[in-house]
């Protein structure tokens, strides 16, 4: 059986990436598993906007995940992305931090 990551534990790895950082809840969509969507904005500690985003292992309206995984990107100053990574992955059963 697959382990399908809880709101809890994908919580837990935006409070590990924040740092204790203000932020604000930009998206958050569920179905009957759980949360497959969330995305949180703060700011990195240079001061510029950055969002995390969890998608869930699955093909959604959104878009596809081969994995659960968390990213991240920082925005400019219109809020468009310029540049981001892989934050965390859901590899084996435990989340792996980058």
């Amino acid at each position: 059986m697959v382990h399908i990551p809880t709101d809890e534990e994908v919580w837990q790895v935006f409070e590990t990436l924040l740092a204790g950082r203000k932020f604000s809840e930009t998206r958050k969509l569920t179905d009957g598993l759980g949360v497959y969507l969330w995305d949180i904005k703060t700011q990195a500690p240079d001061g510029s906007a950055l969002e995390y985003l969890y998608m869930r292992k699955g093909q959604y309206p959104e878009g596809f995940a081969y994995e659960s995984r968390v990213d991240y990107v920082y925005l400019n100053s219109q809020g468009e992305a310029i540049g981001g990574a892989s934050a965390a992955r859901f590899i084996g059963g435990k989340w792996t931090f980058f």
